[in-house]
């Protein structure tokens, strides 16, 4: 997985958050050397230190935190 977004949120308490998109690929190829279809995944979304993070709808998300969820919010115009 890499790095191909990255962008901050910010909670309610004035707390930032910087959220990475992740994205990677799958091959799609078989046993046969040679070159292969790849397919690329949805991105995910963490925070810089690991954490999970849910789309809510644009420049809203959810930071789960154990079983709680931290809202936090975007203005970022690189965020999805």
């Amino acid at each position: 997985m890499k790095i191909v977004r990255e962008f901050t949120a910010v909670e309610s308490d004035g707390t930032r958050y910087t959220i990475h998109e992740l994205q990677g690929e799958h091959d799609m190829g078989t046993n046969v050397p040679g070159p292969h279809l790849a397919h690329h995944t949805l991105g995910k979304l963490r925070t810089a230190e690991g954490l999970s993070v849910n789309y809510v709808e644009k420049g809203v998300y959810d930071i789960l935190y154990g079983t709680d969820a931290i809202r936090v919010t975007s203005d970022d115009h690189s965020a999805p």
